[in-house]
């Protein structure tokens, strides 16, 4: 009979708790319009993430004798971010916005050469690498949202970002 529980897992999980709340995002230019846009140091402040959710809509069909539920259609969730603001980064999220809409020359740029990618690297509480969320063919959806008042003075600046993406992998590292 094969045994559910693992002692060996289960100390490893224990040695090694698996949700320290450390992450870090990095964004890279893929498309023609953003390549070399992002440094390497964008990311590092982001203060929450929320990962998308994915809805299937089922249907119920009758067959041989049983219900089977079919998937119709699948419904991907936008990845928000809520980032810090020490000026590098909402200035470089704006250049983004005009590659997207150019305002001075009231032109859109093609679709795929304003994509980038967005990978999330997961790290326990000993900084050990668990998980890495890959999103690829990210496109630009909501961008804003900075409340300029004296009450910022004591607290740090931030700002919202949403991005709709094509695909979506996880590896275990």
């Amino acid at each position: 009979m094969k045994r559910y529980f693992d002692i060996e897992h289960a100390k490893q999980v224990l040695k090694s708790p698996l949700f320290g709340n450390r992450y870090i995002v990095s964004f890279a230019g893929v498309g023609s319009l953003t390549q070399g846009l992002f440094d390497k140091n964008i990311g590092f402040l982001v203060n929450t993430i929320s990962m998308p959710t994915v809805t299937y809509n089922m249907k119920v069909h009758y067959v041989g004798g049983i219900n089977v539920s079919i998937p119709t259609v699948i419904e991907q969730g936008q990845l928000d971010f809520t980032m810090y603001n020490t000026g590098s980064e909402y200035n470089t999220i704006k250049k983004w916005c005009d590659c997207v809409y150019n305002p001075k020359t009231r032109s859109y740029g093609y679709i795929n050469d304003t994509l980038i990618s967005v990978n999330i690297m997961e790290f326990d509480k000993a900084a050990n690498k668990i998980l890495t969320h890959k999103f690829d063919g990210c496109s630009l959806f909501q961008f804003g949202g900075t409340q300029l008042t004296y009450e910022e003075s004591t607290t740090v600046e931030t700002f919202q970002l949403s991005l709709h993406y094509r695909g979506y992998t996880v590896e275990l590292n």
